[in-house]
């Protein structure tokens, strides 16, 4: 069945001898620089993607920080527009109420004058008046000087109907 042939054995031994030289010769130092070249590519990959996400974490950590002073300057900018709208309210609020204080004490004066005005004007007449009830009185005209000294009278009585 199974027989051992001594001539098969020795060129088996010497073709895998040569072979093996062969490939040791041409095909293992190819076969080597190949697989040092993949080893060298996938270091420098796994470098490359060590160093990426480094960098990606610190600018990360930078964008972080510029959203946080974003944040910072974005409440500091509604606070000032708050102040800003505020004074402005009270500088509005404030020139309302001069001008209002202009119009009453304008209004004052107008009316103070307009009563000095009407009661000078009634003086007048009740002078008139009076110089000519008078006369009827009296039935005769009176002079100048009479006429003035009865106008000074009731001119004189007349501030006191008024405060009574």
């Amino acid at each position: 069945m199974f027989t051992v042939e001594k001539g098969l054995i020795i060129w088996t031994a010497i073709s895998f001898l040569i072979l093996l030289f062969l490939l040791s010769k041409f095909a293992l130092k190819p076969l080597l620089e190949m697989m040092q070249k993949r080893e060298d590519t996938i270091k420098n990959s796994l470098e490359t993607a060590e160093r990426t996400r480094l960098e990606a974490e610190k600018l990360l950590r930078e964008y972080e920080a510029q959203v946080a002073n974003a944040s910072t300057e974005a409440q500091q900018i509604i606070a000032q527009g708050k102040k800003i709208a505020e004074d402005m309210k009270n500088d509005i609020v404030e020139k309302a109420q001069q001008e209002a204080d202009k119009l009453i004490s304008k209004a004052k004066s107008t009316i103070e004058h307009e009563r000095e005005e009407a009661l000078n004007e009634l003086k007048n007449k009740v002078a008139d008046l009076a110089v000519d009830i008078a006369s009827k009185l009296i039935e005769k005209p009176l002079n100048t000087k009479e006429h003035y000294r009865l106008i000074d009278k009731y001119i004189s009585e007349v501030p006191e109907f008024h405060e009574n």
